[in-house]
């Protein structure tokens, strides 16, 4: 191996490494601004746009982890919405749950629900009518009454 070969080598290696330590690095430097946010009443986190973007990166990093309801529950970012549906699906029936629940106290949710039940894919809908069993609130089980009630369906 020529000098030049190893010396390219080293560089790459080097780039690499610190490019990964970078990355942990923001990575940390993110869960700070969240930790000292989430300690701070009534701050508005939107008045900062790099507060509102590490924030935005530390839940995205988050993703698939416990803490990710969390911290949707807390900072309620824009967008919000699909995530927390996308959690009704998945194989974990607590998440399921508190998403469930996440999306009754959103504005548009219990309407989604809705509309999720009486989705053509029976599947799904099975899914989102175990999950509001599950939770069985006052608000559940009406949304439940209702489309049980409803005589345009065809039950199978």
């Amino acid at each position: 191996m020529s000098r030049l070969n190893i010396t390219v080598a080293a560089l790459v290696l080097f780039s690499v490494v610190n490019t990964q330590t970078a990355c942990a690095q923001d990575a940390r430097a993110d869960a700070v601004v969240v930790r000292a946010v989430e300690r701070m009443e009534g701050y508005d986190y939107n008045s900062n746009a790099k507060v509102k973007a590490a924030i935005a990166r530390h839940i995205e990093r988050s993703k698939g982890t416990a803490d990710f309801l969390r911290l949707l529950k807390k900072f309620k970012p824009q967008g919000m919405e699909q995530e927390v549906q996308s959690l009704l699906f998945g194989d974990d029936n607590t998440a399921a749950v508190e998403a469930a629940k996440m999306m009754c106290d959103l504005p548009n949710g219990p309407s989604d629900l809705r509309s999720l039940l009486k989705s053509e894919d029976t599947a799904k809908a099975s899914r989102v009518a175990e999950v509001l069993g599950f939770l069985g609130n006052g608000r559940t089980r009406r949304i439940l009454g209702d489309y049980a009630s409803d005589e345009k369906i065809a039950y199978e």
